[in-house]
């Protein structure tokens, strides 16, 4: 399988740090590019890291300090979901990763949708626990409860 050699703009759990020369598959790459946390490791980007391998460094360590501030922020927090059920529980949709994203916003945690790590769609009313990867370096739980404003529970 082809790969790409490529600088890691920031740091990628399992692949590398800020500045780390890779070679990865191309659709990783082609993935990684379009959230822009890589770019392709040609001759001019190479000198081009030579000379800003402090400032993203400083970057990604802003972004790491923020990530753990988003953390301790959520330590015994409970989130609640709401979304339209039937009479046995079951959603009429799904609570998706994106689902939970948005709601971190109340809590002023602006992570994207990817940053959930939601196995699968939830489908019934109930208590969950998912992890939020906020950083490579940083992760938490949160807990959460999916409820149906039509029920009493």
């Amino acid at each position: 399988m082809a790969t790409v050699r490529a600088i890691l703009l920031e740091p990628v759990r399992k692949l590398g740090v800020t500045g780390d020369i890779v070679n990865i598959k191309r659709g990783f790459f082609r993935y990684l590019l379009g959230l822009k946390r890589i770019t392709y490791a040609t001759k001019p980007a190479l000198e081009a890291l030579e000379q800003n391998l402090a400032e993203l460094k400083a970057q990604d360590e802003e972004r790491r300090i923020q990530a753990q501030k988003w953390a301790d922020s959520l330590i015994n927090q409970k989130m609640v979901l709401y979304s339209e059920a039937g009479e046995r529980g079951m959603l009429y949709g799904s609570v998706a990763a994106r689902d939970i994203a948005t709601a971190l916003k109340d809590f002023n945690v602006d992570i994207h949708a990817n940053q959930v790590a939601l196995a699968k769609p939830i489908k019934e009313v109930g208590s969950y626990t998912v992890r939020l990867d906020l950083h490579p370096s940083v992760t938490t739980e949160i807990a959460f409860s999916v409820v149906s404003p039509n029920t009493t529970p």
